[in-house]
């Protein structure tokens, strides 16, 4: 029994949706440790809405979540709110921060979907930054090439071979 209807504009909207929500998980992981899209639908019980295999990763987000939004009041808030939770972490770790402006287009279009999600979205705090990749200074580098057990084994074989060739032909003239 279908909870809402399913007009052409809903149809549009949760397209929208689907399309500023696809970079936010992958859809699904070989490791069972990952949180997906399916994972996320397997923990209510829903993942079913998942699997067209036959389909790319934005259709059947699209096909899952016009189900979810035609069957079930209350649980298309839960959904979305795991998916921007781990959303944020999995785009932080893969140095892909969530912009607020996806946040805001997010909570536009879940307005328009007759889903209140505005104070809920709005209290989480981004961090756009990524960590800072520094470049060591040239006097740490220049320590660090001037250490004995830098090169150690890329300096024995000049040496060796000099001392080497030397005697074996002192051993052969002799």
């Amino acid at each position: 029994m279908a909870y809402r209807k399913l007009t052409v504009d809903v149809r549009a909207k949760i397209n929208d949706l689907v399309d500023v929500i696809k970079s936010f998980l992958p859809l699904t992981s070989y490791s069972n440790h990952r949180t997906t899209f399916y994972t996320i639908f397997k923990e209510s019980r829903i993942q079913n809405y998942l699997d067209s295999k036959k389909l790319s990763k934005v259709p059947r987000l699209q096909k899952g979540f016009r189900k979810l939004y035609q069957q079930h009041r209350n649980l298309p808030k839960t959904i979305i709110r795991k998916v921007v939770v781990n959303g944020i972490e999995y785009r932080k770790f893969n140095r892909k921060p969530i912009h607020q402006e996806e946040i805001d287009r997010l909570i536009k279009i879940l307005s328009d979907l007759n889903i209140d999600m505005k104070d809920e979205l709005e209290s989480i705090e981004l961090d756009d930054s990524l960590p800072i990749i520094q470049i060591p200074p040239e006097e740490l580098v220049r320590r660090l090439d001037d250490h004995p057990l830098v090169g150690y084994f890329g300096h024995m074989v000049p040496v060796i071979s000099e001392q080497i060739v030397p005697l074996s032909i002192r051993d052969i003239t002799s």
